[in-house]
């Protein structure tokens, strides 16, 4: 198991069978220094071998700013590089809205609950 308090200040870290499920912590994700934290954190927890099957959930997310897109899109890439699987979860409208005003709703895989990006596994 991945042990998220000691390592993560952003993401909740958790292992559910073979996948990998981190949540965003923070309600507001608009500030570059949190940003560049979360890609941090996010890049970190993919590069781990045990990481093959990754959902990103965003429930706890209301806002969120359109610089986090490019650290998203840099971990499908990091993940997809190593053989590995990327879901995200959990948005709210407006996000949802976003990813589909910057055509990203194709690039990635989108469920609409963390247990529908489980069971895609």
């Amino acid at each position: 198991m991945v042990s998220s308090e000691a390592e993560y200040r952003t993401i909740k870290v958790r292992v559910v069978g073979h996948v990998t499920v981190a949540t965003l912590v923070d309600k507001k994700i608009l500030n570059d220094m949190l940003i560049d934290k979360i890609g941090e954190e996010l890049f970190d927890l993919a590069a781990k071998p045990d990481t093959i099957s990754l959902v990103v959930s965003f429930e706890p997310v209301m806002f969120l700013a359109s610089r986090v897109l490019g650290k998203l899109i840099t971990l499908r890439k990091r993940m997809s590089r190593k053989g590995g699987y990327l879901r995200l979860s959990d948005m709210n409208q407006p996000i949802t809205e976003l990813f589909e005003l910057a055509s990203l709703d194709k690039m990635f895989d989108i469920r609409k609950t963390e247990a529908d990006a489980l069971a895609s596994f």
